[in-house]
Order: structure tokens, then C-alpha cells, then sequence
């Protein structure tokens, strides 16, 4: 007995492991989860996350002092003897040299090596931002695919169906060999537009590994049904949330106080940073002669004394600095404003026709082809006229779940140009 129960246990474990990979393999993904993923993972994010801690580490070494010098001598040392005990003047000296910048300048550095620290923080949100948009537009991406591919299926089921019945019209003299010819035709394009989709599908599951720091080929489930979200959308509510919160916009106003620290910067550069010098000259004692040692400081100061060609030159760039900045941030606040006006009709748009596809279209042209169906069947109907309204309904519901995903990309968007999720936007349901 125990000869046929191991072998019906060994199945049952690979019935159950086959049954579970395939459940792992096609199980459906978690946009949240993917895209916490993706923030933790993806190279780029990685490599900001990294220009932040080098960029941490300048405001400290921007107000600290020069590193201070040693000087270590001989002066007066006589050339016919060089005895160091002869000459009175004769020393060993060792010496400390340290630069002090004119007050504020040190201050000013760190300020500029502080807003630098700022702008990279921003950049890495706006990178935040933006990989957060491109994972939301994938996911929609492969749901479009998916659901292309679904319908692909079933119109190319309904067309063997067509063929199946043309066969039979025309093996009974009732129906005529072109119309059997034609649907393979639409078959046979169908079957190809099925390749094409699956390649697409790969690819777009590429992208969404590579975002998430996956190899492209590592298996990736597929998405779960997308209802499509409907708001109501202020354009001059998203203009203040994102010229309050976006950070390309934080970023650029780093730039202009940089650039600002910059030019006080150039214009302290007209006084002197001062080298101070401290020398401790050891002298050796002579025959029957006691020498003391020597103390000795000195202070030294630059001239400005072409201040015309370099000092003015200077602060004028940095005038110009502080300008092109601030033009800077109006154009780019200027295009995003212009962005989220664009966005909002596009979502509007895509929302309008998503209902009247759903509630219109699909519905006229599916009872179109369901009455074409059952007068082909009686000779009421011709074949083209079969064709051309099961063509019609998979051109439309191919439509409408383009729009959908259209119009979840462009809401994906919107949290990228606005630089705040949707929940946050302060946008309510219809």
C-alpha cells in the first residue's frame, strides 16, 4: 500500500508548488507597495540621496578657517662660515601663519553651502515626484495593455465564431467564399496586433522593474481592475498648492538666495583678508656673549588695486546671477501654472468621454453588433456589414480604456506638477 501512497504524495507536492507559482507569478500588484519600492530603490533617488550627504558636509568646511602654516628657517646665516654662534643676527626661526578673511565673509560662505544643501534636498523631492509618476504611469500603461489584450482575446473568439458560421453558410450554398476570406483576414490581424501587444507588455514591465531597481526581466504580476477618478479641479487652488509646495520651484529659490549670498560676497571682496604671522627666532650664544631670542609678528593685507577689472567685474556677475535667477523662477513658475491649466482640461476631457463611452457608445455599438449577428444569421445582414460593426465595438471599448488610463496618467501628472498626491490636492468627488 505504502508503494502507491509515496507516489501520490510526491504528486500532490508538485501539484501544489505548481499551482503556487503560477498564483506568484500572476498575482496582482500593489501600486502603494511599488511604489514605496521604487523611493527606496531606484538608482537615481540613491544617487541624490547621496549629492545630499556630500552637499551635508560643506556648510562646515565653508565658515571654517584656512588651515594655518608652519615656516620653519634660517636667517643671517653667514656665508664664509656658516657658523651659527658668530654672527649676533644669526637665528633659527619657526614660525605660524594664519589667514583671517574679513569678518562676514566666512558667514556668507556657509550661507551659500547652506542653500546649496537646500537646493539638493529639493531636487531629490522633485526626483520623488516625478519616479512617483512614472511608476503610476506604467502600472496605467500595463493596464491598458492588459486590457487590450483581453479584448484582443475576445474579439478574435467572436471572429472564429464568424468564421465558423460563414463555413457553414457557404458549404450550404447560402453564403459566398470572399465572406469566409474576409474574416480571416480580420483574424489573421488580430493575431498580430496579439504580438504586438505582448512585446508592448513586456517592455512596459521592464520600465516598471527598472524603476523599482529589478532586473527587467524579473516576473511582474499584472494590475488590478482601475475605476476612473472623478474631480472637481481648481485651477487657481493647484496654482497656490504647487507655488507653495513644489519643489523645482523651492529649488530655483535656493539658486536666487545663493546667488544673493554670492554678490555681498563679491562685495566684501573689496576689503582685505588679513595673513598674521607669529616667528620665534632662537639665537646661539657667542664667545663670552649671552643673546636673547627673538619675537616677531606681522599682518598682511591685499590692495585692491584693480578693483576696476576684477573686484567691480565681479559684483556686477553676480547682479546678473541674481537676476537670471529670478527670471528663472517666474518662467518656471509660469510654465507649471500653464501645465496644470493644460492638465486640468485634458482630465476633464478624458473624464467626459470615459462616461459616454461607458454609458453611450459601447452600449449602441454592442446592441448594433448583437442585432448584425442575428440578421447575418437569416440573410438579413451581409458579412461586411457583421464585420464592420464588431470592428466598431473593439475599436470603442479600446477607446474607452485608453481614456481611463489617459486620465489616470494625466491625474499622475498633475500630483508630479502640483507636487502633492490627489487625497491632498483638496479636490472633492463628483
Amino acid at each position: 500500500m505504502r508503494i502507491f501512497i509515496y507516489p501520490i504524495l510526491l504528486l500532490s507536492v508538485l501539484f501544489f508548488s505548481l499551482d503556487y507559482g503560477w498564483a506568484s507569478n500572476n498575482r496582482l500588484l500593489d501600486l502603494d507597495a511599488m511604489i514605496e519600492e521604487a523611493l527606496n530603490n531606484n538608482p537615481a533617488l540613491n544617487a541624490a540621496r547621496n549629492n545630499i550627504k556630500a552637499l551635508s558636509q560643506r556648510p562646515d568646511q565653508a565658515d571654517s578657517l584656512p588651515n594655518p602654516m608652519i615656516s620653519l628657517g634660517l636667517m643671517n646665516l653667514p656665508l664664509d662660515t656658516f657658523e651659527l654662534d658668530r654672527e649676533g643676527m644669526t637665528q633659527k626661526t619657526i614660525g605660524v601663519i594664519q589667514r583671517f578673511p574679513y569678518p562676514g565673509k566666512l558667514d556668507l560662505m556657509r550661507e551659500m553651502a547652506e542653500q546649496s544643501l537646500i537646493g539638493g534636498r529639493e531636487e531629490l523631492e522633485a526626483l520623488k515626484l516625478k519616479v512617483v509618476a512614472e511608476v503610476k504611469k506604467g502600472y496605467y500603461s500595463l493596464f491598458f495593455v492588459n486590457k487590450t489584450i483581453e479584448i484582443t482575446k475576445r474579439n478574435k473568439k467572436l471572429l472564429e465564431e464568424f468564421i465558423h458560421i460563414a463555413e457553414t453558410k457557404y458549404s450550404v450554398g447560402s453564403g459566398i467564399q470572399q465572406d469566409v476570406i474576409k474574416a480571416q483576414v480580420e483574424l489573421s490581424k488580430l493575431m498580430e496586433k496579439l504580438i504586438v501587444l505582448k512585446t508592448e507588455k513586456e517592455t512596459v514591465k521592464a520600465k516598471l522593474n527598472y524603476l523599482m531597481n529589478r532586473l527587467p526581466q524579473e516576473p511582474l504580476g499584472d494590475t488590478a481592475e482601475v475605476e476612473i477618478t472623478s474631480v472637481n479641479i481648481s485651477v487657481e487652488k493647484l496654482q497656490r498648492d504647487l507655488e507653495n509646495n513644489h519643489p523645482v520651484l523651492k529649488h530655483i529659490l535656493s539658486v536666487i538666495e545663493k546667488n544673493r549670498s554670492a554678490r555681498l560676497l563679491a562685495k566684501k571682496e573689496y576689503y582685505p583678508d588679513f595673513n598674521v604671522t607669529v616667528q620665534y627666532g632662537q639665537r646661539d650664544d657667542g664667545t663670552n656673549i649671552d643673546r636673547s631670542d627673538f619675537v616677531s609678528a606681522m599682518v598682511k593685507m591685499k590692495i585692491p588695486l584693480w578693483a576696476k577689472t576684477k573686484e567691480d567685474k565681479k559684483v556686477v556677475e553676480m547682479e546678473a546671477r541674481v537676476k537670471q535667477a529670478e527670471r528663472n523662477y517666474e518662467k518656471a513658475k509660469s510654465r507649471l501654472f500653464f501645465r496644470v491649466k493644460e492638465l486640468k482640461e485634458n482630465i476633464i476631457m478624458n473624464y467626459e468621454q470615459a462616461i459616454l463611452f461607458k454609458d453611450g457608445i459601447i452600449p449602441q455599438a454592442r446592441a448594433s453588433l448583437d442585432s448584425a449577428i442575428a440578421g447575418y444569421q437569416v440573410n438579413k445582414v451581409n458579412f461586411i456589414t457583421l464585420l464592420d460593426n464588431q470592428v466598431t465595438l473593439f475599436k470603442y471599448e479600446i477607446e474607452y480604456y485608453k481614456t481611463i488610463a489617459g486620465h489616470e496618467k494625466k491625474l499622475a501628472e498633475m500630483e508630479e506638477i502640483v507636487g502633492l498626491p490627489v487625497a491632498r490636492m483638496g479636490l472633492k468627488n463628483e
